[in-house]
Parts: C-alpha cells; structure tokens; sequence
C-alpha cells in the first residue's frame, strides 16, 4: 500500500502530475472543494482552502470531526486513519500539535497522517502537548514515524526537509509526518523534490499482510 501526504499549497488542479496515480491514499491538505473532485473525502472550513483524501480503498468517515482539520477515517473496515492538517486556534496552548495531542489521546488509531506543521524544535512553545509528548504518548502504543524509522533519524535532527518557508531553500523544517501502527512494515519512504509548494510531497510505502490492496 502507498500513502502519499502533501499541503500542496492550492490550485492542486494544476499539479496533478505531482501526485500522480500510483498512490492508494492521497492526503492532500490546502485543496479547494473544487479540485477535490474525486475525492473520498473532502473537509474545510471554506471552500477554498481545505483537506481531501483521495482514496482507491474504502474510506469512510468515523465521525463528524472533533478536532480541527483532523479526520477520522475507516479505511477498508480494517484500520483507522487520521488524515491531519494541523491549524491554529484561538486558543494559543490548543494550537497546531496541540490539536493532535487532543486527537490521538481521544482516538485509537492506526496511521496519523499529513502535514503536521510541528517539529521536536519548537517543544519549547506553550501547548497542551508537545511535539515530543505527542512522539512518545503513540511509541507506547507501538505507533512511530515512517520516516524515522526508515532513515534512523532522530525527531528535531532530520536531514530532508519537507517544508521551505516561503519557498525559501535557506529556511527548510521537517514538519510532514506519516505514523504507523507496529502492525505495518515501511517498505520506502521518499520525499520528492518539488517547487511548486512551500511543501514537499512524501510517499510511503508499505505492506501489512492482511489488508486487499
């Protein structure tokens, strides 16, 4: 199974090649309602600016959501996946990570997927959990990142960006994430490198035995 995650910034009608078709699940955040078209799922606060899954496998959604820009989903009646677009509030503490502490301490889940604008870096920040909190509360639960199982790295000292600030090559953070219950097994895990968003498309592959692909 290939799960791609990626804010592709708007106009995704307009990079569609980027994506391309091989993926099985395409989070996708930053899509207007209008180029969701074909999308399993499609949720925003406008319809402007909001986050779709795109999906070859049955997806459904558990419940209307409880945490902003993050969606339960049901994936094939076999897994629980939650699609993320972390957002600010107006509550500061409630902000970005902290939404998804929020999300994973009510759900159980499988994946957790998308752009999670969060890094160990900015732990110091005021919020009801923390990047490290968050990455240690789903570890004993046997669910880790993709990514830094697959290059050995460490949260806060990764080495392939998946964001440039303002698409500036000199400010690049790794804030895209991909976590995974122990009952999957990272095949590959690739960042491609694009210039038509402030963030980078990551493909992950992986097999589980006992999911119809």
């Amino acid at each position: 199974m290939k799960i791609l995650i990626w804010n592709c910034q708007g106009a995704l009608r307009k990079k569609l090649d980027v994506i391309g078709t091989t993926s099985d699940i395409v989070i996708i955040s930053e899509c207007s309602k209008a180029d969701s078209v074909g999308a399993a799922i499609w949720y925003g606060d406008n319809d402007k600016k909001g986050i779709a899954v795109f999906s070859k496998l049955k997806i459904d959604l558990i419940e209307s959501p409880k945490f902003r820009y993050i969606l339960p989903l049901k994936v094939n009646n076999e897994f629980t996946l939650l699609a993320v677009w972390a957002q600010s509030m107006p509550i500061r503490r409630e902000r970005y990570i902290g939404q998804i502490w929020a999300a994973v301490n009510y759900y159980d889940c499988d994946i957790i997927a998308g752009d999670w604008n969060s890094n160990k870096i900015w732990d110091y920040k005021d919020r009801i959990g923390n990047h490290s909190q968050v990455v240690q509360h789903l570890s004993r639960k046997g669910i880790n990142s993709a990514y830094h199982s697959y290059y050995g790295e460490e949260h806060g000292e990764e080495t392939r960006p998946t964001f440039h600030m303002y698409r500036n090559r000199s400010k690049p953070y790794h804030i895209d994430y991909c976590f995974l219950s122990s009952k999957f097994k990272v095949e590959t895990v690739e960042i491609e490198d694009v210039d038509c968003s402030d963030h980078l498309p990551m493909f992950i592959t992986i097999s589980e035995s006992n999911i119809p692909i």
